[in-house]
């Protein structure tokens, strides 16, 4: 392998690494300053305002547990427009070796000093972490803000649009500012399991107050697609300002995006004016506002009726300062079964999420567990539904189906991990909501990183290949109140599926390993979901505790045919060992047949006897893969895939593999697959959009479209076939000229459909000599657009900051802004230097 080749690896993979830990380190992380003064703290966070690369672009600042008198000594900590990350984290025991997240126990406290405050800015596609830590006794004075997390600077190193700012698991109790308590303008503003009480806004300045906190994404240079999450907040009595207010206008420009901004379980009470304030935002975006609690908004929609409004949300005792639930309230076991992005790891003070049926809403949970509990203790099966096993699983899956309400199935099966259920029949079908939660059996510890498998799960369910054990869980058709949730088990050897779901909604499949397992057979399927099944979790997003290993089986690793369709497959590892590295393919990774609107994130897929991802069916559309590794382990080795990465097929249309039109994120990694990177067979659909992935090593060309091999530029353009047989720009020339940074600038023309308006992608990579000279798109360069003309020519000329290094090849792709289609990857063009005389003697002055 070439020097330039190791490089475009080594920068695609920290892109990638960026990607998959949006929210920070494990709780235990390592970290580049561990604090136990407030002048510790002071010069770590003036490295971060420093730094200027290299070691420190990726600051971790770790507060040891204790109060810190910090008066008005922070203030403004600003990285002047260089690329810095910064995570702020309490907690920590002496020495930074252990940490417990739980706010009280690490404390800033301004002493109600004038003027403390602090602000934290860099790029927006940078990542600020505060997690774990109260804010108290600040008072910000005019004009500003407690806690401000801003993106000053626009400008994007890694045009992935990835910028992460997020608040987890923090205190804001008694503060007063004269404009917000707490400020988060990024392109991901993410706040989550916060409390923000007894704070006080009340300007004496120029500006007015709009909220107790306050999130805006107005980056209008940049089409990034900005969203906020803000879920499981308790925001209450806050004085001045109206509770949460979410902007997304600037400069009276609206700001869309095709991400989803999504306000869940939240408790806002007691504020002036709004509790949700909405007075400047976007409608055109879509926004989920579900299973909150709150006494009053200005959303000018109508709120869904999970929304609970104007109800007393019964904490402990408000007049202490104890936000905290009741167990009579009805915030209690109330929040929603389905949060997009997933549930928060534990509560404000560190304890378990999700005690009982649903997550309770705002910061807290209670102990109130309205489950009717199983429990497993012995590890035999008799196969009889009618008179099972006493305390055996089965006896457990009959108790539930017998429950009036929500129930959960755990487990104390004596012997040392792993032990062995016994499944001589068909469980029962469920038909309820049911939690089978294999955490509970003792030894048990959970996944600890992405793209591997630590994890110790002490039950081992198999099915022996036998026609007799099809799966080891089951969700019949027309169960449609049933939401199956299935922990940290093992299962192999199940003839249909391990977990086949044909109805219900809102099921997590979290945890779990299929297959991988010596001397066992495989699973044909290890998830399957069928009919009305919608909204399932396969996996999840924020702790990798939800990782799922899925290996070895004969049909597909996820195999979604659900006609509803809207589930999430994030952050699963497919066809490899526990190690993240060892080939134990499925036949394929993950297949969408006939199901749309799914999401498909953060996974790594390899070693698959066919296709990494499969797409097919007329109805399969609207389906999102975005920030995947296909045909590698997560630090980019190879791991091909035996056909395609991703294949299209049968007539799937309107589906996005990779960034959407006229954004920059969303990058898939789709590497050394023995057949084209992504193939858009014959019988594929039209509007499949292919943008902005990289690829590395693929055998076929990296985006190919009807017979498998490069295919020649149709002469009248759109034709019958996959994206409408779209033709791809034909590159004439890459000049480089020299610079701080040097400038790439690519010319060429297209041939297509008459007055259409196309985005022209550009990626540089080696020039592939057995692929007709094809470009290989291993670095995105960066688009523009162009409109044809009556004869359906536009020329092309673009200008880009040049790759770092050697000089590359550069080749194009054209997606029809109108239809959404996408061509294969076109020709490729060497870089040529050019050189640019001194200008003293270009004007022949000496």
């Amino acid at each position: 392998m070439t020097h330039a080749a190791h490089s475009n690896r080594s920068i695609a993979a920290i892109l990638l690494g960026l990607l998959l830990m949006l929210w920070g380190p494990p709780s235990a992380a390592a970290v580049d300053f561990c604090v136990n003064s407030v002048s510790g703290l002071r010069s770590a966070l003036q490295q971060f305002t420093t730094a200027v690369g290299g070691t420190n672009y990726d600051i971790t600042i770790g507060l040891v547990q204790g109060t810190y008198s910090v008066g008005n000594t922070l203030g403004l900590f600003d990285t002047q427009g260089n690329n810095i990350d910064l995570r702020l984290l309490g907690g920590y025991t002496a020495g930074c070796n252990n940490r417990v997240v739980d706010p009280r126990n690490t404390i800033l406290d301004g002493g109600n000093a004038a003027g403390s405050w602090l602000s934290l800015s860099t790029h927006a596609d940078s990542v600020l972490l505060i997690e774990g830590v109260t804010f108290q006794h600040f008072d910000a004075g005019e004009d500003l803000s407690v806690l401000t997390l801003s993106a000053q600077y626009e400008t994007f190193s890694s045009s992935q649009g990835i910028g992460v700012y997020a608040l987890k698991y923090c205190r804001f109790i008694n503060n007063k500012a004269g404009f917000r308590i707490a400020y988060v303008e990024g392109i991901q503003s993410k706040i989550v399991n916060n409390l923000f009480a007894r704070n006080q806004v009340d300007p004496s300045g120029s500006r007015t107050p709009d909220a107790t906190i306050g999130v805006q994404y107005n980056m209008p240079s940049e089409a990034v697609d900005p969203f906020t999450i803000f879920i499981n907040n308790t925001l209450a009595f806050n004085s001045g300002a109206p509770g949460l207010t979410i902007v997304s206008s600037y400069l009276n420009d609206d700001i869309s995006s095709d991400r989803v901004t999504e306000i869940a379980d939240n408790i806002v009470v007691g504020s002036s004016g709004a509790d949700l304030n909405f007075s400047n935002y976007y409608l055109g975006n879509t926004t989920l506002i579900h299973s909150n609690l709150l006494f009053s908004h200005n959303y000018p929609l109508p709120l869904d009726a999970s929304n609970l409004v104007g109800v007393n949300p019964q904490f402990v005792d408000a007049a202490n300062d104890d936000f905290r639930l009741k167990t009579t309230s009805a915030a209690a076991n109330s929040g929603s079964l389905y949060q997009r992005y997933g549930f928060p790891a534990h509560d404000l003070f560190n304890q378990a999420r999700v005690v009982g049926s649903a997550i309770d809403r705002g910061a807290f949970e209670t102990s109130l567990n309205n489950l009717t509990t199983a429990l497993v203790t012995v590890s035999g099966d008799n196969g009889n539904n009618a008179a099972p096993l006493a305390g055996s699983l089965r006896a457990a899956m009959v108790a539930a189906n017998n429950a009036s309400g929500p129930f959960t199935i755990r487990f104390n099966v004596p012997g040392t991990c792993p032990r062995t259920l016994t499944v001589t029949a068909p469980l029962p079908d469920v038909t309820g909501q049911v939690i089978v939660d294999g955490r509970s059996q003792p030894g048990w510890s959970p996944n600890t990183a992405f793209g591997q498998f630590d994890a110790n799960l002490c039950l081992f369910i198999n099915g022996n290949g036998s026609t007799s054990t099809p799966w080891a869980f089951h969700v019949p058709a027309n169960a449609n109140n049933a939401a199956l949730t299935v922990r940290d088990l093992v299962m192999t050897g199940f003839s249909d599926a391990a977990i086949k779901i044909e109805d219900g909604s809102n099921h997590h499949i979290q945890g779990n390993q299929f297959g991988a397992v010596a001397f066992t057979l495989p699973n044909r399927n290890a998830v399957r979901l069928l009919g009305g099944a919608g909204t399932t979790y396969v996996g999840g997003f924020d702790e990798p505790s939800t990782v799922n290993l899925i290996a070895g089986t004969s049909d597909a690793g996820v195999n979604v045919g659900s006609t509803a369709g809207g589930s999430v497959i994030a952050n699963n590892v497919l066809g490899f060992g526990t190690d993240g590295a060892s080939d134990i393919g499925n036949a394929n990774g993950i297949m969408i047949v006939n199901s749309p609107n799914n999401y498909v994130a953060y996974n790594v897929i390899g070693h698959s006897s066919n296709v990494g991802i499969w797409l097919t069916g007329t109805q399969t559309t609207a389906n999102e893969l975005q920030s995947n590794v296909i045909g590698a382990t997560i630090s980019r080795e190879p791991a091909g895939n035996v056909t395609a990465g991703v294949l299209v097929s049968s007539g799937a249309h309107g589906n996005t593999i990779g960034a959407p039109i006229g954004v920059s994120y969303g990058q898939n990694v789709i590497d050394a697959n023995s057949g084209p990177g992504v193939w858009m067979a014959p019988t594929a659909g039209v509007g499949n959009r292919v943008l902005h992935n990289s690829s590395f090593g693929n055998f076929g060309i990296d985006i190919d479209l009807g017979n498998e091999g490069a295919s020649i530029n149709q002469p009248s353009n759109p034709s019958t076939g996959p994206n409408n047989l779209q033709n791809y720009p034909v590159l004439s020339a890459a000049q480089r000229t020299p610079g701080n940074p040097p400038q790439v600038t690519v010319t060429g023309q297209l041939l297509s459909r008459s007055f259409a308006e196309f985005q022209i992608d550009f990626y540089v990579g080696a020039c592939r000599a057995t692929a007709n000279a094809r470009g290989e798109a291993t670095l995105y360069l960066g688009r523009t657009t162009v409109i044809t003309g009556l004869t359906g020519h536009a020329p092309i000329s673009a200008t880009f900051p040049a790759v770092t290094g050697p000089l590359y090849a550069v080749s194009a792709t054209a997606t029809a802004l109108g239809t959404g289609d996408t061509s294969e990857i076109g020709n490729c063009v060497d870089e040529t230097s050019v050189f640019v005389l001194d200008r003293v003697f270009s004007d022949s002055f000496e």
